[in-house]
């Protein structure tokens, strides 16, 4: 009987050291939200617009929507295995769980549950840093984020802005940067004395076997350098990505980002600062598609117990090499703490993209409000 106890407590030792040194944490956000989008074009002709009122907004308002899984494994020595595998839950108002066929289009398949965010395994070590490889986001990405005053979240009336859930006609967005970037390979430092720096690399090349083609490449080099030291932080980024389609008359498209973010805490109120620019570029190196885009934003976060206000407005320029641009928003939003976990919020914004010179004529508009509740688990 005596040896059985003692097999038996060796067995539960020997299990609870395992368990230690290997861990999966199942993690998510749930968001939903009454939401309200307006898309309006205006040019010499008229004015065309596009609207939305959604009860039940689930890609996330404040926060975007997901289901994640992180591990850890201790290798020893100071080294750890570790990864992440993460989805967007594109519509928890539908219960979206796969790709449906569009109405309109019998073979248009449109994501209405899983979307890809981050699927990427590494290894860490405490004095010589982190790689990562597979599906991450981009280093430019988290520096755009701490310059943001409203946490980055998918209303209009910031640099970050997107299209948020089906409308994207005569959208006014801004977003510079993919935020996500495939097959990347990551390496990020150690911090010294507040320090640390990102390092980021993601390359395809195809012969699709495409008579006239003879390869088809994608390139992306990123990086960010960032500084904290009590109450301020500061951090630098940027992403440069090229696609090249060798045929008889190559063709080349750049695309190259960077931005520059700080912050402050005053102690009642804290201050962020953002600054980016995107430029797109043709074979030629001449400006193409959206041309140079060019905003500074600043914003303001005041915590008041449970309670959260912000408030931010962005000012720039886009010339696209045959017209140019004013661009222009703003965004206010509160939140309420219920708990750890579960916050309900508001938020308003507004921006344009508004035509100057000989392209005054033309003006892009998107105005978005959100209401709703996150719950995080």
């Amino acid at each position: 009987m005596k040896k059985s106890l003692i097999a038996l407590a060796a067995l539960s030792a020997f299990a609870t050291a395992a368990q230690a040194q290997s861990s999966v944490t199942v993690y998510g956000v749930l968001d939903m939200s009454y939401t309200e989008v307006e898309n309006k074009a205006t040019t010499s002709s008229g004015t065309t617009t596009a609207k939305i009122k959604d009860t039940g907004n689930g890609d996330g308002a404040l926060s975007t929507s997901r289901l994640g899984f992180r591990g850890v494994e201790d290798l020893g020595g100071g080294l750890k295995a570790n990864f992440q595998l993460e989805y967007d839950l594109v519509n928890v108002g539908t219960g979206g769980t796969g790709l449906t066929v569009d109405a309109t289009s019998s073979s248009t398949a449109v994501n209405s549950g899983f979307g890809a965010r981050y699927s990427w395994i590494g290894l860490e070590d405490a004095k010589l840093g982190a790689l990562r490889l597979g599906r991450q986001e981009q280093s430019i990405h988290s520096v755009v984020v701490a310059g943001t005053a409203g946490n980055a979240n998918n209303i209009t009336g910031q640099i970050y802005s997107s299209d948020l859930s089906g409308v994207s006609t005569n959208s006014a967005k801004m977003r510079p940067h993919a935020v996500f970037v495939d097959r990347a390979v990551t390496y990020i430092s150690p911090s010294f004395n507040g320090v640390r720096a990102e390092l980021q690399t993601a390359n395809t090349t195809t012969k699709p076997g495409v008579t006239g083609v003879d390869e088809v490449s994608t390139n992306e080099v990123g990086g960010s350098l960032k500084y904290s030291a009590g109450k301020f932080a500061a951090a630098y980024g940027f992403a440069t990505t090229e696609s090249d389609t060798s045929t008889s008359t190559n063709s080349t498209a750049d695309t190259k980002v960077r931005a520059i973010s700080a912050s402050y805490d005053f102690g009642p109120v804290q201050a962020f600062a953002l600054n980016t620019e995107r430029k797109e570029l043709s074979t030629a190196g001449a400006l193409t598609g959206t041309g140079k885009t060019k905003a500074t934003e600043i914003g303001v976060r005041v915590p008041m117990g449970k309670t959260m206000l912000w408030a931010s407005a962005f000012d720039g320029d886009r010339d696209t090499g045959s017209a140019t641009s004013d661009v222009a928003g703003y965004q206010v939003g509160a939140t309420y703490a219920m708990s750890k976990r579960t916050t309900v919020y508001g938020i308003y914004g507004n921006q344009e993209i508004k035509g100057t010179g000989s392209n005054s004529a033309n003006k892009t508009e998107s105005t978005g409000m959100a209401v709703g509740v996150r719950h995080s688990f």
